[in-house]
């Protein structure tokens, strides 16, 4: 099923970059309240364009998706650029998380002087995060001072097919799976998750990946999932627990997959 773009246009062209770049307050909320308004009146125009036998402009909501996320994808490079040719990097724990990257990449896993004044300090003595290795490739990729923030943002950018995949899963339809997956994506939590330049930037992405393992009923998928979820945060476990135990007895379906994460 497609859907039409003309009344997407507005979301799209306008409110998304708008909303991710420059946020919601002062004049831009009413700059973004007056997009969305132009959304029902295209509508109203395809639907006079129906009447009079005009081809309505369809698009794939898989083309809309990868088109956001490749978006999100390169803005997130330029802005990584950017931050590398300023101070404003030290803001942020992307000094921190390089330097201790960079030492992986040789074998002396989780090795920095930033948290600690031995030869041997131990990022995991800050941060008990072994699912960061996740990030190790892309400055071996690009290079240790760009690359770690390339890794940020590709993450980053497919944590929105991935929730539009599950969303599918769970039967959800297409119009709605993409309106939340978008959503989401041109949300102003989602932007600072990204642009802090953190580790975390890797929970909704496991998550996501988590929750398609249980819904399909993959082990493998879960068990490999949680694994690297778990290796993030250290109170994630906690969270997960609770939504564990509020879904036992209500997904029956699923029963065995949420006692599994539970334990």
């Amino acid at each position: 099923m497609s859907l039409s773009v003309l009344s997407l246009l507005p979301f799209f062209i306008f409110y998304l970059p708008i909303q991710y770049w420059i946020g919601s307050k002062g004049i831009s909320g009413l700059i973004l309240t007056g997009i969305l308004l132009c959304a029902p009146i295209l509508f109203r125009i395809q639907k006079r364009w129906k009447k009079e036998s005009f081809p309505p402009l369809i698009v794939s909501p898989g083309i809309l998706i990868s088109y956001w996320s490749l978006f999100v994808f390169t803005e997130g490079i330029f802005y990584t650029t950017t931050a590398l040719d300023s101070f404003f990097l030290g803001d942020f724990d992307y000094t921190a998380q390089t330097r201790m990257i960079v030492p992986t990449i040789d074998g002396k896993f989780f090795q920095t002087q930033y948290y600690g004044p031995n030869e041997n300090a131990n990022f995991l003595s800050h941060h008990m995060t072994p699912g960061i290795l996740l990030l190790t490739p892309f400055p071996i990729l690009f290079g240790s001072e760009l690359g770690f923030g390339i890794g940020i943002f590709f993450f980053a950018s497919i944590t929105i097919p991935l929730l539009y995949y599950y969303l599918r899963t769970c039967s959800v339809s297409k119009e709605l799976s993409l309106c939340a997956s978008l959503l989401w994506s041109g949300s102003s939590s989602f932007y600072r998750l990204n642009h802090s330049l953190h580790f975390e930037v890797l929970v909704p992405l496991l998550c996501l990946c988590a929750l398609i393992g249980i819904q399909r009923q993959k082990f493998w998928i879960t068990s490999i999932s949680l694994c690297f979820f778990l290796g993030i945060k250290e109170d994630l476990s906690i969270y997960l627990a609770a939504i564990a135990i509020v879904l036992i007895p209500t997904d029956k379906k699923r029963h065995k997959e949420w006692i599994f994460v539970f334990i």
